[in-house]
């Protein structure tokens, strides 16, 4: 069992460096839709419009309402779960403009305890330093959540 989700930014509200999506989860017709599921994605930006270092690269986060298996780990104490979906990279240069992409190969997929279910949810975009990705706000992207049942 699998499904996925287009996201446009321009159909998001909010910058979009913090895009939030309303979705439904009840109306994807998963008859058997209990267990963890996998999540994959991809990404590009539309257009040359982004000027910041070739080397600069975000990432992705979300809190689509499931609990994911990925942590971080700290120099305090511990481990902490997050909500990162993965990085996005810098692609198609031109002179000092660039787009930004990742195919589902590019990250490993994140591991859902459970389908979705926060029918409101944010995809925001972060430099390395944990700062959000406002350059992201000069250029519209594609995002495809790609979910396959893995228990």
């Amino acid at each position: 069992m699998s499904f996925s989700i287009f996201l446009n930014s321009v159909n998001g509200s909010g910058a979009t460096s913090s895009s939030t999506y309303q979705i439904n989860w009840n109306n994807i017709n998963t008859n058997d839709y209990q267990g963890k599921y996998k999540l994959w994605f991809n990404f590009q930006t539309v257009g040359l419009g982004l000027t910041t270092s070739a080397s600069t690269v975000p990432y992705i986060t979300t809190n689509i309402g499931a609990t994911q298996d990925f942590y971080t780990a700290n120099g305090n104490n511990g481990t902490a779960n997050n909500r990162v979906l993965g990085y996005v990279y810098p692609a198609w240069a031109h002179g000092a403009n660039h787009t930004l992409s990742a195919m589902h190969t590019d990250n490993a997929p994140v591991i859902l305890e459970s389908k979705p279910s926060n029918n409101q949810f944010t995809v925001n975009l972060y430099n390395m330093s944990g700062t959000a990705f406002t350059d992201i706000d000069a250029v519209e992207y594609y995002l495809v959540l790609y979910f396959e049942k893995y228990e």
